[in-house]
């Protein structure tokens, strides 16, 4: 389902690459100093025992030995003998791409001991590769490897299951993985995930223990390192690459478990979820503290005004590399939820929360793995329990996995009057506040706004922020503190009242009334005009003209799009090209106008990233019968030809294979052969179930949308899409 947005994320992934993405240079891992074979030596792929001739393409690297190396190995259908084979082989840090080690090689049982994480994406950020990390079963060294499946698989495999493979073995610079193509695995059952293998964080030689679940006891976090993770003592890195936020402490001593891989010319441990990792203690030297007065959490009442006066004693770093931990176990009784969903970063979502008292103090943001996937309401009252942290002086609750639960529903209380001249914002941080006829002084060069007195207004929600420099508005927002400034940030466009002009109004702060400039048109008119069909510019909302009137027929009733808004599809009642427009409408005016309905529309005409839309600031529902939509058929030629001509409208189109389902978890679009996109915008994922690669429809029905760079079919409901007999 698409959703209006402006983005408040940061990158917290980075995918596995060549040394030319930004590995180490110079030098060859040689996968613990093993000697290379020549190419050409012959490895037993087959679990026979017997040679198959296969050949190793492994480069010769330092004249050493491996004490268990002989120089081939056979690969006797445990993950074992993969691991001694690829380390018999030997790799370069230095390749283009990763190289085979053996081609067709078979695993009778593995254990999946991970989550899925993203293994490859390519530079247009699609995912081209899922992984897993799996093991033996034995907890023996060698016994772990990473395994690798197209991403069109769309595998969900979970911690325990058992697989059989076949696959090619590679070495991806140095890091040893199981490369499995379509139908290359089969599920065979489920049993327990083999407790992790205990090992020193000193240990001279990580090697063998590469792609094992492995733990570290009491290791001492030394150091942060420029891309977001952790240097341990003995050198091992902690890195992130499971879908959670990675966060510790610099100075303290954590009990660690995760996946072992080599990357970037280092071991790194990767943990898969943040249960895989637990303060244990200081490193009685060397660490760093918050400056001000230590929280004892006793005088915690469970009030987010306590929590605030915590984290105001404790003061706050704005040079911080990363969130610091002002209490570890906080919690709050009855926190009222004042704010949609924002996302905080890839793996955050957040929501901010108050006391409902309208006191200074008594407000704060909160966090929650975006795993969750809640859907909070305004007023929502919840039990939280987190960690208490200060991000760069943002106070905010990390709240812990299943740290909430929802016990109710308030009256949300009226956001607090505060003055743009104010000299102090800390008080109002994480509140709903609301300044009144405040002026736009300028625009910042990232797409926000200064208001006089200094304060910044911000985007975080799903919304287009948009106001006019030299005009008065009333605002109500969000307070956070974000880049040395106090931001103020609007939840959704009613959030934002203009009232005025700047200096040079008159005397009596009146004016004389606008005559109304509403134009008049027709769908087919804003359709065929140039702003629709010149539109290049996919990548901004424009706004066409401030208010624009039109009349049609409801051809697809409310759907949402976002938090605050739905939208409706209308026509003009023919089959004529260009005769069909989406119009989105608040949710709180949304009087749920029937299918047939004929109404007129008055509102912002806009091009929606070059998607012909009017914002409604008024429907009214015209005196005319009735009629019920019928879908305009559409040769396939013929749409793909002039695609644009169809934007807004019902249509029926015929004869789609599906041929790629990779983007359907993750934003509900199906491929087809015929060169458009299924979306399941109207429906969501509840109704239009993800359908096999190489399902043929017949015939397919729905409104024709343009977003992303694409045309899409989005269909009404799940009967809209007919399979072929």
């Amino acid at each position: 389902m698409r959703q209006r947005f402006a983005p408040l994320t940061i990158l917290l992934f980075i995918a596995l690459c060549a040394p030319a993405c930004g590995g180490t240079e110079g030098g060859t891992n040689n996968e613990s100093g093993a000697q290379n074979p020549a190419v050409g030596s012959a490895l037993d792929v087959d679990g026979s025992g017997n040679s198959t001739g296969s050949n190793i393409t492994g480069t010769v690297g330092e004249d050493h030995e491996h004490p268990d190396s002989d120089h081939t190995h056979e690969v006797d259908g445990t993950i074992r003998g993969l691991q001694l084979a690829a380390d018999s082989a030997g790799c370069s840090e230095e390749a283009s791409f990763p190289e085979t080690v053996a081609e067709s090689v078979s695993i009778a049982t593995a254990i999946v001991t991970s989550p899925r994480f993203v293994a490859y994406e390519n530079s247009n950020g699609e995912v081209e590769l899922h992984g897993y990390y799996i093991c033996d079963g034995d907890q023996g060294v060698w016994s772990g490897v990473m395994l690798t499946l197209p991403a069109g698989e769309n595998t969900n495999l979970n911690p325990g299951d058992t697989l059989t493979l076949v696959g090619d073995l590679k070495e991806a610079w140095c890091n040893t993985q199981l490369s499995v193509e379509a139908n290359g695995y089969e599920l065979t059952g489920s049993t327990e995930v083999p407790e992790p293998l205990d090992i020193d964080a000193f240990a001279e030689d990580m090697e063998p223990y590469e792609g094992m679940l492995i733990r570290l006891s009491e290791v001492l976090v030394e150091s942060e390192t420029s891309w977001g993770g952790y240097v341990l003592e003995g050198g091992i890195e902690v890195s992130y690459g499971f879908d959670f936020f990675l966060s510790m402490e610099v100075g303290k001593r954590y009990d660690i478990t995760g996946q072992l891989r080599y990357a970037f010319g280092a071991y790194q441990l990767l943990p898969r979820s943040e249960s895989d990792f637990n303060l244990t203690g200081e490193s009685g030297s060397g660490g760093t503290t918050n400056p001000g007065t230590p929280v004892d959490p006793s005088d915690l009442d469970g009030t987010i005004l306590a929590l605030q006066e915590a984290a105001e004693s404790a003061g706050c770093d704005e040079n911080a590399s990363f969130p610091n931990t002002v209490v570890e176990s906080a919690y709050v009784s009855a926190a009222v939820v004042t704010s949609p969903r924002i996302e905080v970063s890839d793996y955050l979502h957040g929501y901010y929360v108050w006391d409902n008292t309208q006191a200074p103090w008594s407000g704060i943001l909160m966090t929650l793995n975006a795993s969750e996937n809640t859907n909070f309401q305004l007023g929502d009252t919840l039990g939280l329990s987190g960690e208490l942290q200060e991000a760069w002086c943002n106070t905010q609750l990390n709240i812990a996995a299943n740290g909430w639960e929802l016990t109710g529903t308030s009256e949300l209380l009226s956001p607090v009057s505060v003055s743009a001249d104010a000299t102090d914002f800390e008080p109002y941080e994480g509140m709903l506040v609301s300044l009144s006829d405040v002026l736009v002084e300028s625009e910042t060069s990232w797409g926000g706004y200064v208001l006089e007195g200094g304060m910044e207004v911000s985007y975080g929600f799903d919304f287009f922020l948009s106001m006019e420099v030299g005009k008065r508005y009333d605002i109500t927002g969000q307070i956070r503190y974000a880049y040395g400034a106090y931001q103020l940030l609007p939840r959704f466009l009613e959030d934002l009242l203009l009232v005025g002009e700047g200096p040079g109004d008159d005397p009596g702060g009146t004016t004389d009334p606008e005559p109304d400039t509403t134009e008049f048109s027709s769908i087919t008119e804003l359709q065929q005009g140039p702003e629709s069909i010149l539109c290049t510019d996919s990548s901004s909302i424009v706004t066409v003209s401030e208010s624009v009137s039109v009349e049609g027929f409801v051809t697809v009733g409310s759907f949402e799009v976002h938090d605050t808004l739905n939208a409706y599809a209308i026509s003009e009642g023919g089959s004529e090209e260009y005769s069909g427009l989406v119009i989105v409408v608040d949710k709180g005016a949304d009087e749920n106008w029937a299918v047939g309905t004929r109404i007129k529309v008055t509102g912002t005409y806009i091009e929606f990233y070059c998607m012909t839309e009017i914002n409604a600031s008024s429907v009214e529902v015209l005196d005319t019968p009735a009629q019920d939509p019928t879908p305009t058929p559409v040769d396939n030629a013929d749409f793909a030809a002039n695609s644009e001509a169809y934007e807004g409208m019902l249509v029926t189109l015929s004869d789609a294979t599906v041929t790629s389902v990779e983007n359907a978890e993750s934003y509900g679009e199906f491929d087809t052969d015929a060169g458009f996109l299924i979306d399941d915008w109207i429906t969501g994922k509840e109704v239009l179930a993800t359908p096999e690669v190489g399902t043929s429809y017949c015939s397919l029905t729905g409104i024709v949308s343009y977003n992303f760079g694409s045309y899409r079919l989005n269909p009404r409901s799940a009967d809209d899409l007919v399979l072929c007999e």
